[in-house]
C-alpha cells in the first residue's frame, strides 16, 4: 500500500493534467485518450503493482519451510 497508492495518485495527477492539455489544443481526441490510452495505463499499472504485491511481498510469507 505504500508503493501502490502513491504511484496510482501519482499516475492519475499525470493523466489529469495531460488530458487538460491535450484539451486546450486539440479537444477532438480527448475522448479517445481518455478512454483508450489512460484507462489501460491505469490497469495496468493497478495489476502490475498487485503483481509485484503478490510476487515479492505477499508469497514468501506464505511459503511452506521445510
Amino acid at each position: 500500500m505504500l508503493i501502490g497508492i502513491p504511484a496510482i495518485l501519482l499516475i492519475n495527477v499525470v493523466r489529469v493534467v495531460s488530458l487538460m492539455i491535450l484539451g486546450a489544443h486539440n479537444p477532438d481526441i480527448v475522448e479517445r485518450v481518455h478512454i483508450d490510452v489512460w484507462q489501460t495505463a491505469i490497469v495496468v499499472l493497478a495489476l502490475g503493482i498487485w503483481i509485484f504485491w503478490a510476487e515479492r511481498i505477499a508469497r514468501p510469507r506464505f511459503e511452506v519451510r521445510r
